[in-house]
């Protein structure tokens, strides 16, 4: 638990539960469905592509609507592992 907040100070524990975050090298924090479309833009291939896409507005604007609903009802979803922070 501690080190949690010694390595991200800035970040809530109560946010990180609510929402995926990611903090890259330079300490840049992204947040839900912008932090799934930077996961993707790192992987190979067509991942790169749809990582690349999904962090452009158009399409951002309504994935952070779908990200808030699946987030907000993952346990309703199906059987799902919980992982501490």
């Amino acid at each position: 638990m501690e080190d949690f907040e010694r390595r991200f100070p800035s970040l809530a524990r109560e946010a990180c539960a609510r929402e995926m975050h990611l903090v890259d090298a330079d300490g840049r924090v992204f947040r839900g469905a912008r932090a799934m479309a930077e996961v993707w833009r790192r992987l190979p291939g067509a991942w790169r592509i749809l990582g690349t896409l999904a962090a452009y507005p158009p399409i951002l604007w309504p994935a952070k609507l779908v990200y808030k609903w699946v987030a907000k009802n993952r346990g309703r979803l199906g059987k799902h592992e919980s992982c501490d922070v």
